[in-house]
């Protein structure tokens, strides 16, 4: 019966929107924001572990705000997954701007193997929603979640590195994900 109720519910929605001259396209199509991992670095070193922080650079060529709202992401070190996050966004993406986020990851030193430049793949998603109040019911009524993925792949140099050191990483890549 819920769900009964639901599809009445967002077909009452839909057909009221198209009756008062709003546009509904725009939920399922448009310009999609960007993110590229634009730097990656070693925050503290300590007995137990390393703390890292990966910067995500978002970009929205739209010119309607963007609300993200999570993160996953996962880091893996030498083919193993070492971390796993799951985070609030908290972040809107301006009109035609841009905007940092900061992932961290924290990795226990025995995961880390024997090497001194073991490689990582970071790797993630985040869920964003298109802007209005139609998304936002669609989106909370979890019937459309937009998400885009990112990457980064790099090597962990570890021979004498110390806090607030680079990491090495290589070209970003990030994708649609429908």
């Amino acid at each position: 019966m819920g769900r009964t109720l639901n599809t009445t519910l967002l077909a009452a929605s839909l057909g009221a929107t198209t009756l008062t001259g709003c546009s509904v396209g725009g939920l399922f199509r448009g310009e999609r924001p960007g993110f590229e991992v634009s730097s990656a670095r070693l925050v503290d070193r300590t007995e137990e572990g390393l703390k890292l922080e990966f910067t995500l650079a978002g970009f929205n060529t739209s010119d309607e705000p963007l609300p993200l709202r999570s993160i996953d992401y996962t880091l893996n070190v030498d083919g193993n997954t070492v971390f796993n996050g799951t985070r609030s966004a908290e972040r809107t993406l301006p009109a035609g701007g841009s905007q940092d986020i900061i992932l961290p990851a924290v990795v226990p030193l025995e995961a880390l193997g024997t090497g001194t430049s073991p490689r990582y793949v970071l790797s993630g998603r985040i869920e964003y929603s298109k802007p209005g109040a139609l998304a936002d019911t669609l989106f909370d009524a979890k019937l459309i979640r937009p998400k885009i993925a990112f990457s980064d792949r790099g090597t962990l140099e570890l021979n004498g590195i110390q806090p607030t050191g680079i990491l090495t990483s290589e070209p970003p890549a990030a994708q649609m994900i429908d």
